[in-house]
């Protein structure tokens, strides 16, 4: 039993230290340096867009790659702006494929590695229309 109480005051404490070292998101400063960075959001095996995203201030400028399972691939044009609103900073970013389609993601960060939101593409081709939820996995810092 004392091996029990000295692993539940073990786990406490890592649960307290993890929690007192997180990141405020809701501060507009940590949020752009949060979100500059290696950004990959899987659609299915194979298919994948790729932001490596640079931020000054608010405004966001990168470049990226995407690809289709069966489909095409190319590079990126990325540009974007952190707003802040009533909850919080978010982000209004577009990507502009190589191949033509430009893609638009809008949303926060809801957890240091983890940028969740709305994707939706303008220009012609497959997979324009409504936005679907979205979510940018971090890879690299």
């Amino acid at each position: 039993m004392n091996n029990f109480r000295l692993l539940v005051v073990a786990l406490t404490l890592a649960a307290s230290t993890a929690c007192s070292n997180s990141v405020d998101l809701a501060d507009p400063n940590v949020f752009a340096q949060e979100l500059a960075g290696t950004w990959s959001r899987i659609i299915a095996p194979g298919s994948s867009t790729v932001l490596q995203l640079t931020v000054h201030d608010s405004t966001i400028t990168g470049t990226g790659t995407f690809a289709g399972e069966a489909g095409p691939s190319g590079t990126l044009s990325v540009t974007g702006k952190i707003t802040t609103g009533d909850f919080g900073p978010f982000v209004n970013i577009d990507f502009t494929q190589s191949n033509g389609p430009i893609g638009h993601f809008t949303g926060s960060l809801t957890a240091a590695n983890t940028l969740y939101g709305s994707v939706w593409y303008t220009s012609t081709g497959f997979g324009t229309g409504d936005p679907v939820p979205g979510t940018f996995l971090r890879t690299a810092h």
